[in-house]
């Protein structure tokens, strides 16, 4: 916990927990941003269950509360009701970025009681749309939070467009911002030898940084190396990342006979490591991915790239 009574905050950024994915990725990258310009950080996460890039924050000396939310139950939501206004009353942030949209709504109207003027979550995935099991809950927390929040930021246009029209959003609340990577971090690569290796039939790695979940798409990418290996191509495969669907995703590999061609890395903090050992990059995902963070990071590392039409 904190200290010093007095110390106050200019921002909180709320995530769910610090799984090594987007959300959390991009908060590190705006949390590097702010100190260049003195702003004092505090970090709020709703679950500890995951803490994957814990040593990342910690090395950016980030002062981190969970709110320990239990998985289930309607008191959470207060829970997080409190605890945002008990929170932005003592340390007094000038503004509020909160992640999990939706549950932004009860961090909105907490921190509006207590005085914050600037609260703002992020929309980084597809808006449900009616024909969707989680619509209503989501289109009624999202209006819930509306009066209270002053922007719902948005990772591309086709997500914007989404939260205007599924959830009845006027475009004065939502404004677009591209996600981020750091250029320091993921330079470029500079005389790639791919054609080389393809003339001299060397094994070609190929890569993906993502999630094992429903909203990506692995699946696709692994019974592609089956193919490739039917066709007597030789591929390396190596997945990054961790999630729900790991079992079913290795049991695939195993069915299809890959053992030998698909690695499974689990969840990294040296991306910009693996990706110099990549040939090609292949975002296989599906039509409710927002804007992988992924996909731009092996962009800024200049490596070819094939990727889903979505």
């Amino acid at each position: 916990m904190i200290n010093s009574k007095n110390k106050r905050f200019d921002l909180f950024i709320i995530l769910n927990d610090l799984t090594a994915e987007g959300c959390p990725n991009l908060a590190l990258n705006l949390i590097d941003e702010s100190k260049k310009k003195n702003l004092k950080i505090l970090l709020l996460t709703f679950r500890e269950a995951n803490k994957e890039l814990l040593n990342q924050f910690n090395k950016r000396n980030i002062t981190i509360i969970s709110f320990k939310l239990a998985r289930t139950g309607i008191y959470r939501y207060l829970k997080i009701l409190f605890l945002t206004f008990i929170f932005s009353k003592k340390f007094k942030p000038n503004s509020i970025l909160c992640f999990p949209l939706g549950w932004h709504s009860f961090v909105a109207i907490g921190s509006k009681l207590a005085g914050v003027k600037i609260i703002c979550t992020h929309a980084g995935n597809l808006a449900p749309n009616f024909k969707n099991t989680n619509f209503w809950k989501f289109n009624f927390l999202v209006k819930l939070g509306n009066p209270f929040t002053n922007k719902i930021i948005c990772c591309s246009k086709y997500i914007e467009d989404s939260i205007i029209k599924n959830f009845g959003i006027k475009q004065s609340k939502t404004i677009c911002i591209y996600n981020s990577f750091d250029e320091k971090k993921f330079k470029f690569i500079k005389n790639l030898k791919l054609k080389k290796k393809i003339e001299s039939k060397d094994t070609i790695i190929i890569g993906m940084v993502g999630r094992l979940e429903a909203h990506k798409d692995q699946k696709s990418l692994i019974k592609a190396i089956k193919t490739l290996k039917e066709r007597s191509i030789k591929t390396k495969l190596f997945l990054i990342g961790d999630g729900s669907l790991k079992l079913m995703l290795v049991e695939l590999t195993k069915n299809l006979q890959l053992n030998n061609e698909v690695r499974f890395l689990g969840a990294r903090n040296d991306i910009e490591k693996i990706l110099e050992r990549i040939d090609i990059f292949v975002f296989s995902t599906t039509k409710d991915e927002g804007f992988g963070i992924a996909l731009a990071e092996a962009m800024g590392k200049g490596l070819p790239v094939i990727a889903s039409d979505v």
